[in-house]
């Protein structure tokens, strides 16, 4: 139900699976949206936790570059908040994917 708003739109946007960088200009929406209500914080938050849930090496590494530009441009509450779901990021860490990251085509040979 998060992403069926604007605001997690925009999340979906920012992390999307595509080769090509998150643009410039929505990381800075992204943040200018953290510096308003609690409510708009929450919902990013949750968005991007369950993005960084998510399977795919691409989108995992795009919702990491999202949330480090929010730790370092955004509201320091939504810092706060990322900590509350350190539990996603720490097994992050420890992620290996199937697939090779730079040839999406070529297996990862483990």
């Amino acid at each position: 139900m998060e992403f069926l708003s604007p605001l997690g739109q925009k999340v979906i946007k920012a992390t999307a699976k595509e080769e090509t960088p998150t643009p410039g200009y929505l990381l800075v929406e992204l943040a200018n949206h953290s510096m308003g209500e609690s409510q708009d914080n929450k919902l990013m938050n949750t968005c991007l936790m369950k993005r960084a849930a998510h399977n795919d090496p691409i989108i995992k590494y795009k919702t990491f570059v999202v949330i480090k530009h929010l730790c370092m441009k955004g509201n320091p509450e939504l810092k706060r908040m990322f900590s509350y779901g350190a539990q996603v990021i720490k097994d992050a860490l420890q992620y290996l994917s199937l697939i090779h990251i730079s040839e999406p085509t070529r297996p990862r040979l483990i």
